[in-house]
């Protein structure tokens, strides 16, 4: 289970484990299907709860590819500590 696709293997396993010590209940690959003041729909199960927190994947701009610029494995465009394109 991945839970930050764009951070390292290592450091996605240690969220998903201090999430996990949390008593966070962590589910990927799930179609939310409503949210509410009071709960979350997933299908036809309903989770009720005071607090959710939402994190979808997204891409990286096709525009990054036409740059001829490095890429990191998410499709964004590497950049030096200036924030400039290498070279």
């Amino acid at each position: 289970m991945t839970v930050v696709r764009s951070f390292p293997d290592v450091l996605s396993t240690r969220a998903l484990r201090d999430l996990q010590r949390l008593g966070v209940e962590v589910r990927t690959n799930t179609m939310v299907t409503d949210i509410t003041q009071h709960g979350v729909h997933i299908g036809d199960e309903y989770i009720p709860t005071e607090s959710v927190f939402w994190a979808a994947g997204n891409a990286a701009s096709p525009l990054a590819q036409t740059l001829e610029a490095p890429l990191d494995r998410a499709g964004r465009v590497v950049v030096e500590q200036t924030l400039t394109v290498p070279g």
